[in-house]
């Protein structure tokens, strides 16, 4: 891959494989997305390509991990009625947060994604923006948006800096980093 991008013959077809589901299952010893990416790489000898999410976004994966040493995050999964169930304590020097999170198994391995049963933010109203709201932000009160938008900043500058320090050679992001969502 890094050969490629180099603008050099590779030797063999760059292909990133995006094989997180079946590792998920072929390596079901281990829950560490990473550990089965390299895994993976030593068994097959394929390039490794992997997607990190460290930072807690309760909008993604109820499984990810915290990117800070004084948050520790307790998850208990569990399958009921087809369904994946996850509970999330996320423990925070102020204190606890808490959120479920659920999604149906569409077929064994593979699932959709997680819709809230619980929110993190228990009170919607005042503790969070409706996305319409966010995005009118902007333009309505520039200095709130700029706060807001540096928590999310702070934590991808945190995610990056330790994926170089880990010796990453390149960064590829996704479509969340760059749309113009909400998120």
């Amino acid at each position: 891959m890094l050969t490629a991008l180099r603008g050099d013959q590779p030797d063999r077809v760059p292909l990133p494989l995006r094989m997180w589901k079946f590792l998920r299952k072929y390596y079901s010893d281990t829950g560490d997305p990473l550990d089965k990416a390299l895994r993976a790489n030593d068994e097959f000898g394929i390039d490794l390509w992997h997607y990190a999410l460290s930072p807690i976004l309760p909008c993604f994966s109820p499984t990810s991990l915290p990117r800070r040493d004084d948050i520790s995050v307790e998850t208990n999964h569990e399958v009921r009625d087809n369904r994946n169930i996850w509970e999330r304590t996320i423990n925070i020097p102020e204190g606890q947060l808490h959120d479920v999170k659920q999604a149906p198994i569409i077929k064994q391995g593979s699932g959709s994604g997680s819709e809230i049963v619980e929110p993190l933010v228990k009170d919607f109203g005042r503790d969070m923006l409706k996305p319409a709201n966010f995005l009118m932000l902007y333009h309505d009160d520039r200095e709130e948006f700029r706060k807001i938008v540096n928590i999310g900043a702070e934590a991808m500058m945190d995610e990056t800096s330790c994926i170089l320090e880990a010796g990453f050679n390149m960064l590829q992001t996704w479509w969340f980093y760059a749309s113009p969502s909400y998120g």
